[in-house]
Parts: structure tokens; C-alpha cells; sequence
């Protein structure tokens, strides 16, 4: 794939809506699910299930089309890519309940950068974060992130974190080429 194919198949959300979220993490088998640790963000090991407005639906999560790890979007159901994920609908929640129905007006990726682990000084652009943006001025931040201990954060992560204000996701150094 290469970039701007990612980016053309980013764009086809674009006027569409969204009817149902639910994401998806490993099984802690503690019975207590861990997306909402941080008032902050929402903090995902797998990822996100999007159901639109055609009845298709797209999985979010973290791959390796370019290197080690961007995000992914995937058509399909998450089950497809994490059958053992344990799964939550988080489309009534704060972060989401006011998005449902209201049509995605654009679609950015901030694009990264790493070195070829076997080829140094050889950089490898890959996708760090997806800034969805909606009808009403709101938006949405995707991104292969994790956040651990007293903020302490890494991109290129098998992880994905969920953002819905802008300022804090750029606190964790997203959307830096925006």
C-alpha cells in the first residue's frame, strides 16, 4: 500500500456517518474494563469497531502496512481481527454519544516517520494518527499510542488511544505534521 492509497481509503468515510463504536482490549480476566483509566482519552490494546451509516463496518487498530506499528483501518468486523478481544459498545459514552448520526466532514492522517531497523538512516513514513473531523466542529483523534505511568507516552505503539480534545492529544505529540 503505499501513501496515498492509505489516504485515498481514509477519504471514503467522508460524508458518512457513524451508528454504533465499540472497542475492543485483552481479556484482564478481572472483570473490569480498562478504556476509560483516563478521563483524558480512552486507552484501547486492540482497537475500534466503527459501524456507518451504510451498514459496513471498519476496524481501527494498529498494523504494520508500512512498519511497525501504524494505524490501520481494516474493512470488516473486528472479530476478524481480534476474535479473543473483549469487546465493549461505547456509543451512548461522552466521547461518542454526540457523534452518532453527524456526517464526517474530512479525514487527515499525520504521517511519521522511522528508520529501517536494518537499513539505518533509511526513513519509513508510516500513519501515527487520524483526526477525524464532524458536522458541529467536533473531532476525533486516533492514534497508535500508548500512555502509561505519570504521562509518560511512546507512538508507533501496538496500542491505540482515543482522543476527543485536540489540545490534549497534541500535549502527547499528535497531529505534529498538521
Amino acid at each position: 500500500m503505499t501513501r496515498d492509497e492509505y489516504e485515498t481509503n481514509a477519504r471514503r468515510l467522508i460524508g458518512n456517518t457513524i451508528t454504533k463504536v465499540v472497542y475492543h482490549e485483552i481479556d484482564y480476566r478481572d472483570n473490569k474494563f480498562h478504556f476509560f483509566d483516563d478521563p483524558r482519552f480512552d486507552s484501547l490494546d486492540f482497537g475500534l469497531e466503527l459501524e456507518l451509516g451504510t451498514g459496513q463496518f471498519l476496524s481501527i487498530t494498529w498494523g504494520s502496512e508500512f512498519y511497525q506499528y501504524g494505524v490501520s483501518l481494516i474493512d470488516g468486523r473486528f472479530s476478524t481481527v481480534a476474535p479473543q478481544s473483549r469487546f465493549l459498545d461505547v456509543s451512548e459514552t461522552k466521547r461518542w454519544k454526540t457523534l452518532l448520526g453527524r456526517p464526517i466532514e474530512s479525514v487527515d492522517v499525520s504521517w511519521s516517520w522511522s528508520e529501517k531497523f536494518s537499513k539505518p538512516k533509511t526513513p519509513i513514513d508510516y500513519p501515527q494518527d487520524v483526526l477525524l473531523q464532524f458536522e458541529g466542529e467536533q473531532a476525533r483523534v486516533i492514534s497508535a499510542l500508548e500512555i502509561r505511568e505519570k504521562n509518560s507516552f511512546m507512538g508507533m505503539m501496538d496500542h491505540i488511544t482515543v482522543f476527543d480534545d485536540l489540545e490534549i492529544a497534541r500535549k502527547f505529540k499528535c497531529l505534529e505534521d498538521m
